[in-house]
């Protein structure tokens, strides 16, 4: 299956599907990166969280307004970009990501963004 030779998935340039969706992700496969910038998300799509091999996940410009703690299961997750979205706070299990080496939570449309009490 194609899903499972793929590394790089760039949705964001697909910004929304005909009938007006947002983007969608497939569940599994071997994904080291996945591109979900600008693609009109309200919240992260559970299938994102079952891609164990990510490194780099870019969910800029959508309008999140929460990270869910199912972050923790992207163990071997290195970049996280959620910039220009609309978070308020960001759960403590962020910091059970060992790998995390990048987090850009730029130019935030809310009042405050407060990082995990361990950061």
């Amino acid at each position: 299956m194609i899903k499972d030779k793929l590394d790089f998935l760039p949705l964001d340039t697909i910004r929304h599907r005909k009938d007006g969706e947002p983007c969608a992700v497939a569940k599994g496969g071997k994904l080291t990166d996945l591109a979900l910038t600008k693609c009109g998300l309200t919240a992260v799509p559970s299938e994102v969280f079952t891609h164990k091999a990510l490194e780099s996940l870019y969910l800029g410009e959508n309008a999140l307004s929460e990270v869910p703690s199912e972050f923790s299961r992207l163990t071997s997750l290195k970049e996280l970009y959620i910039y220009g979205c609309k978070l308020h706070r960001l759960p403590d299990t962020l910091t059970q990501l060992s790998q995390l080496q990048i987090l850009d939570l730029s130019h935030q449309h809310s009042n405050a963004c407060h990082p995990p009490s361990a950061l």
